[in-house]
């Protein structure tokens, strides 16, 4: 594991064991639990949308009746890679009906995940290396982690080998929306084209696009914003808040001068 990593694991463990630390002490429950442990952006519209790609029968574009294919298999194993605290694995859990197995390489992360969320599946690893068989799931989650990544081509080359064949991939985060990559702090924000174009390259069929603003729902909103209250209120004083102040101003200021827009994509492997 680079020395890059390592920085990226410390930068989210402690303040995602508070994020679970805040959830237990606030009471939170229902979507502001969700919320709270993954504020995420565009929530939860965008993960409608993305679980509706992941039920289309036709590609992207096409014009067909009945873009839904009512009779497509269950969603019977979906794997949220860079997973964090779990609200969204567990968003999809809850909504797609199947087993999610949250995946990520900060302890911090899957330890506040097991804590909040008892039903998903939490294992050790990263986008590039999951850890997980081949062939094992219907379609892989990588969900505000490519903005985390500079070279894609790793974390394409793992969703493909643990998705069966004819498997699905969605992809959800903050894009550049200057019409070139955006690099800012741990952050790489490609522009949607890039992936979507990369996709297409490796051999995947889009079936759902699409880009968004980037606040949430408020009622989605305020369980990350009560969460976020407890943390500031009471770990100001720890070694690892100001980078997370830090990290949350950054990505607050290119939201406010429009640099950024969240974008989604679906795409199904062998079509």
């Amino acid at each position: 594991m680079s020395s890059d990593t390592d920085d990226l694991d410390r930068l989210f463990d402690a303040p995602s064991w508070w994020r679970a630390q805040a959830a237990r002490a606030l009471g939170l429950s229902g979507e502001p639990l969700l919320s709270g442990a993954s504020p995420g952006v565009s929530c939860p519209a965008v993960l409608h949308s993305v679980l509706a790609g992941l039920r289309r029968k036709e590609p992207f574009g096409a014009d067909a009746e009945h873009p839904y294919d009512d009779k497509a298999p269950a969603l019977d194993v979906l794997v949220d890679v860079g997973a964090g605290v779990g609200g969204i694995s567990e968003w999809f859990r809850r909504h797609s009906g199947g087993t999610v197995i949250a995946v990520d390489p900060a302890e911090g992360s899957r330890e506040a995940a097991r804590l909040l969320f008892p039903s998903l599946i939490v294992r050790d690893g990263s986008a590039e290396v999951t850890g997980l068989p081949a062939g094992m799931a219907d379609a892989a989650l990588l969900i505000g982690v490519i903005s985390l990544i500079d070279d894609l081509v790793g974390a394409m080359r793992e969703a493909e080998r643990i998705v069966r064949a004819d498997g699905a991939v969605a992809i959800v985060d903050l894009f550049s929306a200057t019409g070139r990559s955006l690099r800012s702090g741990p952050n790489v924000f490609h522009t949607l084209q890039h992936v979507v174009t990369m996709l297409s390259m490796r051999g995947w069929t889009t079936v759902e696009v699409g880009v968004g603003a980037t606040a949430s729902d408020p009622t989605w909103a305020a369980g990350g914003a009560l969460v976020d209250e407890w943390i500031r209120a009471r770990r100001s004083d720890h070694p690892a808040f100001p980078r997370w102040a830090a990290d949350q101003t950054h990505l607050r200021r290119h939201i406010d001068h429009g640099d950024l827009v969240t974008g989604w994509v679906v795409a199904r492997h062998g079509r």
